[in-house]
Order: C-alpha cells, then structure tokens, then sequence
C-alpha cells in the first residue's frame, strides 16, 4: 500500500517564518528520513516547497538549514561557490574577501546560521582534517599543542580540555573560543 516499507533514522521538519511583525513560524511539513538523500534531493525538495508556495501567492525568499552536509553541498552548488563566472563581482570580492566568490542568483537566497557552521568547522577540525580559514590553515594538533604550552596560561588561551571533545557536539561554547581571532 505505501510502498517499501523504510525504517527512517531522524525526522525532517520544514519550518517557515512569515515577515509579518510578531507571526509565529509554523510547520510547513515533517517526514521521516533515512538520511540516504543527496544534495540533488535537498535541491528538489526546496524546489517543491518553494512552487507549492508560490501556488499560493507566497515568496520563498530564503532558506536555511541545521549544518546537515548534504543540505551545505545544496547551498553550494546552488550559489555556485568558487566558481569565476561573474569577472566585476569575482574581483570586488576578491579584493573584500580572498577566501570566496559567489554568483548571483534569481530567486530564494540559501542561508546558514553562525552556530551550524561554527559546529561544522569544529568537528572538521577535531576529525584531524586540516580546516583552511581564509588564508590560514588550522588542525587539532595546533590546538592540542597550545593546551600542552605551560608558559601559556588558561587564562591567557581560554580554552578548555573538553572543546576537543569530538563526541560534544552540542558544545558551543567551543565553537565560540575556537572561532576566535585571539586564540
């Protein structure tokens, strides 16, 4: 009746959030997913949703996600990050920002929350994977090594033993001292 049966892993919530001055966001959709989508399905997803809505007079205008990979690559190709197409605005943006260039794009903006990338970029860098910031590359092992300086106090580097603690996901906190410029 509902096809092969597939024993779903999380559950996806669509949320939306009108403009409209103190409107509430409310639940566009759910679904059970096995987590075997591609950043082509997220695409087509978005697609859906966004004609869905436009059926009703309603702009898509952006669209966010909670760090999930797959979403990220979406939101990468959709913006067609690093490609050189555009020569004006690649250059103006070279000139602001040496580490990317974007295309301009039509319709919906894809967006992504500081606190999704910051946990993204933490669990890179601690999966012992170099992380280039810019023009600087970053590892676990230089964080480790400024925890192991003893002329270096805590106070000085206010990090704690526990921001390298891949299996804290959630620590934000550790997302915020590794991200930043001081340390």
């Amino acid at each position: 009746m509902f096809g092969k049966y597939v024993r779903a892993t999380s559950v996806m919530v669509v949320m939306a959030q009108p403009l409209c001055p103190n409107a509430p966001a409310f639940e566009v959709c759910s679904f059970g997913t096995n987590n075997k989508f591609t950043a082509s399905d997220v695409e087509n997803r978005r697609k859906t949703i966004e004609n869905e809505f436009k059926k009703i007079e309603i702009t898509f205008l952006t669209y966010s996600a909670d760090g999930d990979s797959k979403e990220m690559k979406m939101m990468r190709d959709r913006l067609q990050l690093a490609r050189q197409t555009v020569p004006d605005l690649k250059e103006e943006l070279k000139r602001r920002w040496k580490w990317f260039a974007v295309d301009l794009i039509d319709t919906c903006i894809p967006v992504q929350d500081i606190i999704h990338i910051g946990a993204k970029c933490r669990t890179r860098l601690l999966k012992d994977k170099p992380l280039i910031l810019g023009n600087f590359i970053a590892s676990s092992s230089d964080i480790e090594y400024l925890l192991s300086l003893s002329h270096v106090s805590k106070d000085q580097h206010l990090l704690k033993e526990n921001d390298l603690n891949l299996k804290d996901k959630m620590n934000y906190g550790a997302d915020e001292r590794l991200c930043n410029q001081e340390i």
